[in-house]
């Protein structure tokens, strides 16, 4: 293999590398926000459950408003499981289904960063191949 096509080919891997280390970066994003959200719930669900029959609740109806509502029964909770099905369910059991997908969470962060990691090791050893490369083709002519 030339050169030339050694550097054609280090290059497209670069570019790629790049892509595909933004695009796992954007994932992780995307994952700590679902985080946050699942750790507000379990918070909300903490508080829901110590509530008395009747408790007042501030309760978020989105774009920065929310409502005072009654708590007419804090032993159940509505939960989507997808698809537009909704299943009534104890606060408990909603709980264990929160701390399941923290923890499904966490470990898809994690294996998201080392890749990332891994990746970028990948990605400075090609770049400084690339470099060394054209450096000895600036040499060359």
């Amino acid at each position: 293999m030339s050169t030339l096509d050694e550097v054609h080919t280090l290059t497209e891997t670069v570019q790629q590398c790049e892509a595909q280390i933004e695009a796992w970066s954007r994932h992780i994003e995307t994952l700590h926000a679902l985080q946050n959200e699942l750790s507000q719930a379990r918070k909300s669900l903490e508080g829901i459950d110590k509530s008395d029959k009747n408790s007042e609740l501030l309760v978020p109806i989105g774009y920065g408003s929310s409502m005072f509502a009654k708590l007419s029964n804090s032993d159940k909770v509505l939960s989507n499981l997808g698809s537009g099905v909704y299943v009534e369910e104890e606060v408990s059991v909603n709980l264990k289904r929160v701390d399941e997908k923290l923890y499904e969470t966490a470990k898809s962060i994690q294996d998201y960063s080392e890749a990332v990691h891994k990746l970028k090791i990948q990605y400075q050893e090609n770049a400084r191949k690339l470099d060394d490369l054209r450096m000895q083709e600036m040499g060359d002519q």
